[in-house]
């Protein structure tokens, strides 16, 4: 059996039906007019045919009773008569003389024969009335009157038979007429509604399903396809889409590994720098414990050498050594206790512990650049449950972007705030301050306002997803040329934000 396959083919087919059905309406519409018009034609000649013959039948009675007048014709009278008489000739001779006699062949032809003898017999009317006029010619024009009236009854009822006929034709013709148009605009409404039902089904549904596919994949549900049985243009391009989402899901998919893979690479980069910053803090905090216990180990090699060394001596570098020592074991026993913890991993920290961490480390870098980073003090009774190592390497990265910003003999400052169940945390400095351009955009990563070579431009974006991972906010006011404050908002415990 043959198919409709393609959207062309059916509305092809549709508009040969329309086509074909608008001319057999047009070719039956154009005959019913046709005959309509003819037999309009019809009735009107017939009409003026019968006001004819009332005349001359009004006319024959006329001139009648002026021959069957007792007393006798004056001449008055009687060129009135012959008047009369040629009027009524000249009127028959006009049923013969019409061209556009829209009536039947054998109509006509009887027509035709009836005027004849009608207009022989007024002749003959007529040639008696010009004789003088004896009682004998009076009575021959009686005889050929009264014949002549018989005629023009008969021609009356068979023009009157002919307008009746041509009348009921007429609205024969407009009955059939109105059924037509009746019928075609209900074929016409059947179209209508075929062509809208396949419009509906064939299009406008396929479409919407359509687009709600695409716009549901565009949202983000990449495994969503479009399921359209179809075997039309639509159909094809609903499996054109399915094939697209397909390699772009796979493109997605690869994507997304990849840039994974890249930010893993980038944030364990980003967190060594860090890393590196503390060490380089640590290193130089250490440096002090460790320069005493080398100047006190000198003097003691002295001592020996000079053999000089006094017990009390011997006591006290001994001492200075044993303390030095202990300073610089607690200086990295709370370097590892800060960032050896694992991931995730949480414990309980003194606040006063990871500030003074996060300032020791970046204490040498502000003195080498002239400028003063403060820490303001704070109670070292507040303890929190983090993860140390990620709180300091957020407050690190905030000190190092503020030294960044600021200017030789310039100032940063450290201050801390414990709520009951919040830590508010600031990071002040003098420094040129960030446009409002910038702002929308200094916590994306690789985004940096620095020189190139200065800086990644993952600092920030890298504090700012620490601090959203623990449910926490990040926030900055700036003014050109006034400085920054950039506050960090987070749980005291984390545990409660896993």
């Amino acid at each position: 059996m043959f198919q409709f396959r393609t959207l062309t083919r059916r509305f092809g087919s549709l508009y040969s039906v329309v086509i074909v059905f608008m001319v057999a309406v047009g070719t039956i519409a154009t005959m019913q007019l046709r005959h309509i018009q003819l037999d309009s034609k019809r009735v009107m000649e017939e009409s003026r045919e019968l006001m004819i013959i009332t005349q001359l039948i009004s006319e024959i009675d006329s001139l009648e009773v002026l021959l069957e007048t007792s007393a006798g014709i004056e001449i008055g009278d009687f060129d009135r008569t012959v008047k009369l008489l040629r009027a009524s000739i000249a009127k028959i001779r006009k049923l013969e003389d019409h061209p556009d006699d829209p009536s039947s062949a054998e109509h006509r032809l009887a027509e035709a024969q009836s005027t004849d003898d009608l207009v022989q017999h007024l002749c003959a009317v007529d040639v008696l009335l010009g004789d003088p006029l004896t009682l004998s010619n009076r009575e021959q024009a009686a005889e050929l009157l009264a014949a002549s009236r018989q005629i023009t009854q008969v021609l009356y009822n068979e023009l009157e038979e002919e307008a009746l006929e041509a009348g009921l034709d007429l609205e024969l013709r407009a009955d059939r007429t109105r059924l037509v148009l009746l019928l075609s605009l209900f074929f016409a409404l059947l179209l209508l509604g075929a062509a809208l039902t396949l419009m509906h089904r064939g299009v406008v549904q396929p479409i919407r399903h359509l687009s709600a596919g695409a716009e549901r994949f565009g949202r983000g549900d990449l495994k969503h396809r479009i399921l359209l049985k179809s075997n039309d243009e639509i159909g094809d391009l609903a499996s054109s889409f399915n094939a697209m989402a397909d390699r772009l899901a796979k493109a997605h998919t690869n994507l997304e590994e990849r840039v994974k893979k890249r930010t893993r690479e980038f944030i364990r980069a980003a967190r060594l720098a860090d890393l590196g910053i503390l060490a380089s803090g640590v290193a130089h905090e250490i440096n002090t414990p460790l320069a005493s216990i080398a100047s006190s180990a000198e003097g003691l090699r002295r001592k020996i050498e000079g053999g000089q060394l006094h017990p009390r001596q011997l006591k006290r570098y001994s001492q200075t050594i044993c303390d030095e020592a202990f300073r610089a074991r607690e200086i990295t026993t709370r370097m590892l206790g800060l960032v050896r913890h694992e991931p995730g991993k949480l414990s309980k920290v003194s606040l006063q512990l990871i500030m003074h961490q996060a300032e020791s480390a970046l204490r040498h870098r502000a003195e080498s650049a002239d400028i003063s980073l403060v820490q303001e003090p704070v109670s070292e009774h507040i303890f929190l449950t983090v993860n140390g190592g990620e709180l300091v390497q957020i407050l690190v990265i905030l000190l190092a972007n503020a030294l960044d910003a600021s200017r030789p003999g310039g100032r940063v400052t450290l201050k801390a705030n414990a709520l009951s169940n919040h830590l508010v945390v600031d990071v002040v400095d003098e420094g040129r301050g960030i446009s409002d351009e910038d702002l929308d955009r200094i916590f994306e990563p690789f985004y940096t306002t620095k020189k190139p070579g200065e800086g990644t431009g993952l600092g920030l974006a890298l504090a700012g997803s620490m601090v959203e991972s623990h449910r926490g906010r990040i926030s900055v006011n700036s003014r050109v040329d006034k400085g920054s404050v950039f506050t960090v908002t987070l749980p005291r415990d984390w545990g409660l934000t896993q």
